[in-house]
């Protein structure tokens, strides 16, 4: 299954660490690795950390719940839910939820309204139905959640992991650029790097300090359309991807944008218009979860969607591009400031590849960040940092494997690994970025315009 969802287009493999036990996690891992490896696909592994997040015990199969039913709300860890009982690990559930609050089960699948409440348990009323099965998410108010993140097991799970092939680390619900600083302290240089997921009241607030301390970003449209108002979604979803890219970091979409194929065959009108305005929005990446976790047929999904995304970009107007790329932007970084003469140049001389040699993978991510229709080749011997810009907007990761004194040796290699492998060809005119080999990782301040011979 891990081959074909490779060859139907897939990037980016997300492991939940919420479910399943830490062995079978680790297995999950070093599997898809494996394979990947076998087949020849620079596939990154993203990693998801529970984080704080409130959730059920499993419920026993799948739970039909039906507008005004009553549920009974109770914490504990052991016995599993049911359609009337809902045991939600969560200590101090009864003291954080109060009469008049609605509560999102499950991504807000179901809303329940509390109605009663006592020291031992909370009575609720089902006030939007539907189906529920396996462990679920508990939307407990963000000001009156107890809790830190990274939580003690996101810290033990990263730990555990040191040792895994993994390339991102996804820190579930973030309130303040200290909490990605925090996870940072445990992650060494050089290591997985960190998505900010946005899905709090908070983080909406804290956004620019977030991005800033963050390597990625993830628009995580599950809890944030269960703790802000649902029409605000499409409009944060808009200013989350604009902040993000205006930092010159990739940004992805999530949360059922194909959720009717989990059974269906063929999404909804209204979910290809979904795929299509993340498209248009400028998006990074979009997400798939339950559809290829649980769905009928995961590989006609990632093919589905593979096909709107493609059909999608043909519809990418240069000069939209451009102007989003520029708004709000501060050319005055140097790293900045060569990317920007670089997608001026690929664009002005319609280059045909924008080759961009990279060691940590902060050159090609910043060129990205510009939106050139040209296509954007990142050339570096770092397996890692190749695997890790498959997240990232129009950018093809190649091997360099040379080892070169100067920035001219540099952007030799990087145009004759291109033509190598087959981008380039002779007469082709290509843009070249890199950093002098002495100044450091992440240091860009040179732009070559070549005709290739």
């Amino acid at each position: 299954m891990l081959r074909e969802l490779f060859a139907a287009g897939l990037n980016v493999a997300r492991v939940t660490m919420a479910h399943g036990t830490r062995d079978s996690q680790k297995a999950l891992i070093a599997t898809i690795r494996e394979e990947a490896d076998a087949g020849g696909y620079s596939v990154a592994i993203l990693v998801d950390l529970p984080g704080p997040k409130v959730r059920t015990t499993p419920f026993v199969g799948t739970v039909e719940l039906a507008l005004n039913d009553i549920v009974t709300m109770i914490p504990g860890a052991q016995q599993p839910s049911t359609a009337s009982t809902f045991v939600v690990d969560y200590p101090s559930l009864t003291d954080d939820l109060q009469v008049g609050d609605v509560v999102g089960i499950g991504d807000g699948i179901v809303h329940l309204l509390i109605e009663e409440r006592t020291d031992a348990a909370l009575t609720a009323k089902v006030v939007h139905a539907g189906q529920l099965t396996g462990r679920k998410g508990v939307k407990i108010p963000t000001e009156r959640l107890r809790a830190n993140v990274p939580t003690d097991e996101d810290l033990e799970m990263i730990e555990a992991l040191k040792d895994s092939p993994i390339d991102i680390i996804a820190v579930s619900f973030v309130r303040s650029a200290a909490d990605m600083l925090a996870v940072r302290k445990v992650v060494p240089a050089g290591g997985p790097w960190l998505m900010a997921k946005i899905e709090t009241g908070l983080a909406i607030e804290n956004l620019t300090e977030i991005i800033k301390v963050s390597d990625a970003v993830m628009v995580a449209r599950g809890d944030l359309g269960t703790e802000l108002p649902i029409e605000d979604v499409p409009h944060l979803q808009k200013q989350i991807i604009k902040e993000t890219v205006r930092n010159g970091k990739p940004v992805l979409v999530a949360t059922q944008m194909l959720e009717s194929m989990i059974e269906s065959p063929t999404p909804t009108r209204a979910e290809a218009t979904d795929v299509a305005n993340a498209v248009f929005d400028q998006a990074s990446a979009v997400m798939l979860s339950a559809e290829t976790a649980i769905g009928h047929d995961p590989v006609l999904v990632i093919k589905t969607m593979d096909r709107m995304l493609r059909r999608a970009e043909r519809e990418l107007d240069p000069g939209r591009l451009q102007a989003f790329a520029l708004e709000g932007r501060d050319l005055t970084d140097v790293n900045v400031a060569t990317a920007h003469a670089a997608w001026q140049a690929a664009n002005d001389l319609t280059a045909s590849a924008i080759l961009c040699c990279t060691r940590t993978g902060a050159t090609a991510r910043k060129m990205s960040s510009f939106r050139p229709l040209t296509p954007i080749y990142a050339m570096s011997g770092d397996a890692r940092a190749r695997r890790q810009l498959s997240l990232c907007w129009g950018v093809q990761p190649l091997l360099l494997t040379h080892s070169q004194s100067s920035t001219e040796e540099v952007m030799q290699a990087a145009i004759g690994a291109a033509k190598d492998a087959g981008v380039i060809k002779d007469t082709n005119v290509a843009v070249v970025l890199a950093g002098s080999p002495q100044a450091g990782p992440g240091h860009t301040d040179s732009v070559r315009v070549a005709t290739v011979s």
